[in-house]
């Protein structure tokens, strides 16, 4: 019976532990998710113009930090905001990976439209 009783609240224990790394809240001054895909989006969009811009003898840092304060602009966030809501993200992979599972959806529902349209 103790024997029992002793696994059970181990086992307990251990489901309360594993329930807290789960916590999916998101706490105030962090871009929600659905609100950070889109802006994900974009910012990997500026970086690969940045990237591209380097090979054509650009300074890719420079014009890709361009694009990102457009991309702020355009989404009405500030540069903290954006990376303040990362470091969360970072240290939460569950969201931050299905976040980007969405995100490569959607993505792959556009490239598709575009391929069709040529």
């Amino acid at each position: 019976m103790k024997i029992q009783f002793g696994l059970l609240l181990s086992l307990m224990v251990l489901l309360t532990a594993c329930s807290q790394g789960f916590d999916n809240s998101i706490p105030e001054g962090i871009i929600a998710p659905e609100q950070m895909k889109p802006i994900l989006l974009d910012i990997h969009l500026a970086d690969a113009i940045g990237d591209n811009a380097g090979e054509k003898g650009k300074d890719a840092s420079a014009t890709a930090k361009q694009y990102n304060k457009a991309v702020f602009a355009k989404h009405k966030i500030k540069p903290e905001q954006f990376y303040q809501s990362m470091r969360f993200y970072e240290t939460h992979p569950a969201v931050m990976d299905k976040m980007y599972e969405e995100l490569m959806v959607e993505m792959s529902k556009t490239n598709a439209k575009v391929k069709a349209g040529k």
